[in-house]
């Protein structure tokens, strides 16, 4: 298997190993938030689109943290600068 597909499947293994146990949270306009989380709702496995999204962030991690973090800070994805630091390391750490 060539090198960079193995890192890309060893960034993302370790990259829903980080995040699985993290609550999804969303930063919110004040007085936008959305009302507390209905305990009767489970999350089951991942989106579609998630190996699309572990994908162009792993690419653009490889060109540099500033990449990443433009894209990150426009797909909306909340405390944009520690979310980029956690993607970069575990780039770093795929090799």
């Amino acid at each position: 298997m060539a090198t960079r597909d193995r890192r890309f499947i060893d960034f993302c293994v370790a990259k829903i190993q980080r995040f699985e146990k993290q609550d999804a949270k969303q930063d919110f306009p004040k007085g936008e938030e959305v009302e507390t989380f209905d305990q009767k709702e489970r999350a089951l496995g991942f989106s579609r689109g998630i190996l699309l999204m572990y994908s162009i962030e792993f690419l653009l991690g490889l060109e540099g943290p500033q990449r990443l973090e433009a894209y990150v800070k426009k797909a909306r994805i909340p405390s944009a600068k520690k979310y980029v630091k956690d993607v970069v390391d575990l780039i770093e750490r795929s090799t």
